[in-house]
């Protein structure tokens, strides 16, 4: 993965782009793009527990699930309950949660005895980081709606009062009522 990513904006149709590119190599509506990554509202700069619990869903446990598979190099829900002491149970949803994620691979193995068990064993850095990546992109798009969804209604709140001599009074002075459920 490329080390720095940039933001550019399109100033003829709004539209945004997060890549590694070049300044020059950005183009849009038959001309270059602007980099604007210091622009727009502050950020406080993600962690990665926080991140991957909002964006991915993952849990502790999970990050622990993973971490005993790299350490075991392969690895059953049985295996795994035993080395943390979390049920069985859980460790069958947790792990296959992450391989959802694309954390870890699941196969199965035949046993001597007969049946069949589910394998677990970590995914290459180069698959979590492509897995991660996309994911966090999806997430971010649907970020973005929602923000596009706040940006309207602030847009329909300020017409409504505008168009009324009550102003805000029906959803609070701040009109916060608006914006949070």
């Amino acid at each position: 993965m490329p080390d720095e990513f940039a933001v550019y904006e399109c100033r003829s149709c709004d539209n945004y782009v997060l890549s590694t590119a070049a300044d020059s190599e950005m183009t849009c509506c038959g001309g270059s793009i602007e980099r604007v990554d210091q622009q727009g509202a502050s950020i406080q700069s993600p962690e990665t527990k926080p991140l991957f619990k909002q964006a991915f869903g993952t849990t502790e446990t999970e990050m622990e699930i993973c971490l005993c598979v790299m350490d075991e190099g392969e690895a059953t829900a049985n295996d795994i309950s035993d080395v943390l002491g979390v049920e069985r149970s859980v460790v069958s949803r947790y792990a296959n949660h992450l391989v959802e994620v694309g954390f870890l691979h699941k196969s199965e193995r035949n046993l001597r005895e007969g049946g069949r068990v589910h394998v677990y064993t970590h995914a290459t850095g180069e698959e979590v980081t492509r897995s991660l990546t996309l994911g966090f992109y999806r997430w971010a798009a649907e970020a973005t709606r929602l923000i596009d969804e706040f940006g309207r209604k602030k847009m329909e709140h300020m017409a409504e009062s505008e168009g009324s001599e009550k102003g805000g009074e029906e959803e609070g002075e701040d009109g916060v009522g608006v914006y949070w459920e």
